[in-house]
């Protein structure tokens, strides 16, 4: 074999190697297994709805670190016991402060004083919480691309809303949805005469919308022009502006707004809000801060429902970021919403932020369309495309209105009912319930249902869901040293049919030796219940040995719900080397394009080094060689000889 046909060997060898080297890295990656915020929590862990603390993390940060006479805004809630009037009576007996704003639905104040009073205030018996006033900021949209422009016109159908409007004229009709964003500014498809009330909290400027944000998400939930059509395109709003014209603001404005938003004739002009709509947050937030407490606090004390964005922290094109809910979408009684996309919105939005919850529950509840969503600029006549889960949240915000409309007959449905039947009945994408919650909302489903339980009677399924709906997924995992903690959230509705009575938990398969659930027994009705449930592997165990189910039984024995119970394996190989945008997240449909690109372009470069290194020298004639050199030199090689 001549120096050619070494080459081919070569380089074919040569490529052969690295196309086998680049497959058994791709698999080798994949099999691993889900280690990255693996979370291993203390023992004790506190409960969804305590806090050893009165007082917030960062005025606790802040005592330690500022000079006891500087000043801060600071917020107070005081015990029922007492009303806010009493309260700032007893606090002025503490010492000196102003008072920056009061809450008398929320039944606390924002005062300015010396950090070190913290220190004395939380020490009150009367005093509930008291916080530092946090900034917040609008969730930004995430996409300016217009993309498939036809596809804003099916969100309404992938949601269910389109047959409501059509078959049963439902529009929101009847229904306050209190919108506390940027403002909101009329619109050729969105009336003044449908803003019913406008109040800034925002010092320095008045309620209109100098940012574009607020029109746009009161435009999702109910426009009701030619161009667009909202989820509820007769709902009435009260316009509570709490974001400047940069998007920011503080939690004493988010308060404030919340506040009024609660209020009732004859303490205001307005009617109370049946439901307040949230496209902001501080994703530096927790479970315990004041905004998550206001949000549960109206939920649970004013049967007003709360929806709220989850955030747009969930990742980039490259990596997941779990453990990113932003308060007060980290409200644990409430609505949080994560946004889809992808064909027919069926994909989790890569920036869609995920769970868990710093308090070790599943969040979002739910996920809507939140990609490429057309709706209304703040110019009165104009239009654009909106993306995030400051989308996706006026997406659910309109869809309940439906459900609320005074000709569905359903005003009286409790917050926990409206949550529970929206759940239920969500179209389970298959994706990690802490990317999904309980899946893609579909209102149509939960109408029916609705009416099939409480009107009908036809259904007899309670309307009851436990979250996660499976467990253990990224990034959770199992370990022998620290319990993995994961507070279950039980979401029950009224029932109508057979109670909830003594009901308790139960593991079965091979997770019972891991498992370790609560011996209490729950009777429910019309409520939201957390329940701690803790991991640990016995000594050698292996983790692929992790599974079974988690149930709830009734006291007569009625299995109520299950929870699978496994952890996830490796993500296998033919995986990303299947067609995109099904039902898959942006970032495996980049994988996918990567390995398919990747092996595709390994095997040109090697079939065109393959077919280079074949070509070989023409072979001289053989005259050429058998030449008589006592003749003289010989001819000349044939004119193609040389390359």
């Amino acid at each position: 074999m001549n120096r050619f046909g070494k080459t081919a060997r070569n380089l074919t060898l040569l490529v052969l190697i690295t196309l086998l080297f680049s497959v058994s890295i791709l698999i080798i990656f994949n099999q691993q297994t889900p280690t990255q915020n693996t979370l291993t929590f203390p023992t004790q862990p506190t409960s969804p709805t305590t806090k050893n603390s009165k007082m917030g993390t960062h005025l606790q940060l802040l005592l330690q670190t500022s000079d006891p006479s500087t000043e801060y805004e600071m917020i107070i809630i005081f015990q029922k016991t007492i009303n806010y009037t009493q309260g700032i009576s007893l606090l002025e007996n503490l010492g000196s402060f102003e008072i920056i704003s009061n809450y008398t639905i929320l039944n606390g104040i924002c005062i300015k004083a010396p950090i070190e009073m913290a220190r004395t205030i939380a020490l009150q018996n009367y005093v509930k919480t008291i916080t530092y006033n946090e900034k917040i900021k609008l969730i930004p949209n995430q996409i300016t691309a217009k993309e498939i422009q036809a596809k804003d016109t099916t969100v309404n159908a992938v949601i269910g809303a389109s047959t409501l409007q059509s078959t049963y004229g439902l529009n929101g009709t009847g229904v306050v949805v209190a919108v506390l964003d940027t403002g909101i500014n009329p619109h050729t498809d969105l009336p003044g005469s449908r803003i019913i009330y406008n109040q800034s909290f925002v010092p320095g400027e008045n309620a209109s919308d100098q940012n574009g944000h607020g029109t746009a998400v009161a435009g999702i939930i109910g426009a009701a022009g030619g161009t667009v059509t909202g989820v509820a395109p007769n709902v009435t709003f009260l316009n509570l502006k709490v974001l400047d014209k940069n998007g920011d603001g503080q939690s004493n404005w988010l308060l404030n707004a919340i506040n009024e938003a609660l209020k009732a004739p004859p303490l205001s002009s307005h009617p109370k809000a049946d439901i307040i709509s949230l496209s902001l947050g501080d994703p530096n937030g927790n479970s315990f801060d004041d905004m998550s407490k206001a949000v549960n606090s109206a939920w649970i004390d004013d049967d007003t429902i709360v929806v709220a964005a989850a955030g747009n922290e969930g990742g980039d094109v490259w990596s997941v970021y779990y453990q990113t809910i932003n308060s007060p979408g980290l409200g644990a009684y409430i609505i949080t919403v994560g946004a889809t996309g992808g064909l027919n919105y069926h994909s989790i939005s890569y920036f869609s932020s995920k769970g868990p919850t710093d308090d070790h529950r599943a969040k979002p509840d739910i996920v809507a369309p939140g990609e490429n969503i057309r709706t209304l600029k703040n110019d009165s006549t104009g239009y654009k495309y909106f993306s995030g889960t400051s989308a996706s949240t006026p997406v659910v915000s309109g869809a309940i209105a439906l459900l609320l409309d005074e000709n569905a007959n359903m005003t009286w449905l409790s917050p926990n009912t409206i949550k529970a039947a929206i759940m239920v009945t969500a179209e389970d994408l298959g994706e990690n319930p802490f990317s999904q919650g309980a899946g893609l909302i579909n209102i149509s489903r939960a109408f029916h249902y609705l009416q099939d339980y409480y009107i009908h009677g036809n259904v007899t399924t309670p309307p009851l869901i436990i979250t996660p709906i499976r467990a253990l997924t990224e990034p959770m995992t199992i370990n022998e040293l620290n319990p993995t903690i994961l507070n279950l959230t039980i979401v029950v509705g009224n029932i109508t049919t057979t109670p909830i009575i003594n009901a308790y938990f139960n593991v079965s398969g091979n997770a019972t030796a891991f498992t370790t659930v609560p011996t209490d027994h729950y009777s429910l009705n019309d409520t939201q219940e957390f329940v701690q449930v803790s991991f640990i592997a016995p000594p050698g165990a292996s983790i692929y040995d992790f599974s079974g189910n988690l149930t709830f039984i009734n006291e007569s024995g009625t299995v109520l719900f299950t929870i699978p119970l496994s952890l996830t394996g490796a993500v296998p190989l033919w995986f990303y080397l299947l067609p995109i945008f099904y039902s898959r997240d942006q970032t495996a449909n980049l994988l996918a394009v990567g390995g398919i690109a990747g092996i595709a372009a390994i095997a040109v470069i090697g079939l065109a080094a393959a077919v280079w290194a074949t070509r070989r020298k023409p072979e001289a004639p053989p005259e050429f060689f058998e030449y008589d050199w006592g003749e003289g030199p010989p001819p000349p090689p044939p004119p193609d000889y040389f390359y």
